[in-house]
This record gives C-alpha cells, structure tokens and sequence, in this order.
C-alpha cells in the first residue's frame, strides 16, 4: 500500500472508530486493527494520539469539501446566470443531506462526536472550523440565489438547520426519511429564505 493511501486508511479508520465507539475507542492500536497494518504503522505516522485526532479532522474536513464541491459549482453557476431557476441547486442539497444520512451516516456521527470534544479542547477548534467552513461557504451563495433579503443571517440558518436535521436523523432515523423527506424539507426550507 503506498506511503499516502496508508494514511488515509488510517484516518478513515479513527474517523469510523470514533463514529462507533467515540473518541476512547481510539488508540493506535485499535487504528492498526481496523486497518489490519502491523504494530508502530500508527505511530510513524501520528506520534501521539492528539495528532492523529487532530488529522482525523483534518480528514473530515477534506472529505465535506469534496461533498459540498458540487453543491457549491451548482450555486455558483446559478448565481452567474441569473436566469437559472433554483431547483436544481436545491436537487443538489437534498441528495447531498441523503447522502449524509445513509452512506455517510458514520462520518456525521463521527462529526458530532469531534465538534462536541471541540467545545472541551480548544487545539481542536481551528481544524472543527474547517469542516463548518465547508458548508458555510456555500450557505450564503444559495440563500442570495434563493432571494434572501439577508444572505449572511439565511445561510447562517441554513447551516444550523441541515445540522439540525443531520442530529435528528441520526438519532432518531425515520424511515424513508433520507430519499423521500429531506429533499422536500431542504425546498421548504430554502423557500422560506425568499418569503
């Protein structure tokens, strides 16, 4: 495996750790076991386990910017053309919080359980900022896109409102909700904005 991909692995492996077991179930050992390299593999990379935590978030972060990328290429083409009806931009958010909520359902535990350790160890706010920054930048484009008479507040709003849903959803799953609901919601929702 290369020197690359065995980070990663080890990264997606804490991030999936943490998601099922919380931060105590990380030790470099148990991150070795998940990713089934030899003893010290964790180590060489990450000295110490706040430094393999702290690039765990900085895995996550990478990872939402990927999702939020095509989120944010459908509003900013939106936004330049004026003329662009907004539905597609809002298709775009709704099969992203899908995708959130079942194949990526352990990354978002794993978030919660990262940005509430954040409020209790400060060296890990910066790198927290950065998963929140990734949504966020696209939250104030699409409310401006969807009318809203304050962009900033709205899309501020927006975020805490798809966060919302994310923590309902995962720890109280209703069914069909991810396909059938969330799009219908992230609509009504965006609506709102324009009202």
């Amino acid at each position: 495996m290369p020197e690359t991909d065995r980070r990663t692995a080890l990264l997606d492996a804490t991030l999936q750790l943490i998601a099922s077991g919380g931060l105590r179930a990380v030790t470099h050992r148990a991150v070795e076991q998940a990713v089934g390299l030899p003893h010290g593999s964790t180590t060489y990379y990450f000295k110490t386990r706040d430094q393999l935590i702290n690039a765990a978030v900085d895995r996550l972060a990478e990872l939402d910017h990927e999702r939020v990328d095509a989120i944010a290429h459908a509003v900013t083409m939106a936004l330049a053309r004026r003329t662009e009806r907004l539905e597609p931009n809002l298709d775009a958010i709704g099969l992203a919080l899908s995708a959130w909520l079942e194949e990526e359902r352990g990354l978002q535990i794993a978030r919660f359980e990262l940005f509430l350790e954040g409020t209790r160890r400060p060296e890990l706010r910066d790198a927290l900022a950065r998963c929140h920054a990734s949504f966020s930048r696209v939250a104030e484009p699409l409310a401006l896109a969807a009318g809203s008479d304050d962009p900033a507040r709205d899309g501020r709003l927006l975020v805490a409102l798809v966060n919302g849903v994310l923590m309902d959803q995962i720890t109280e799953p209703a069914e069909n909700f991810a396909t059938e609901i969330a799009p219908v919601a992230v609509r009504k929702i965006i609506a709102a904005m324009a009202a």
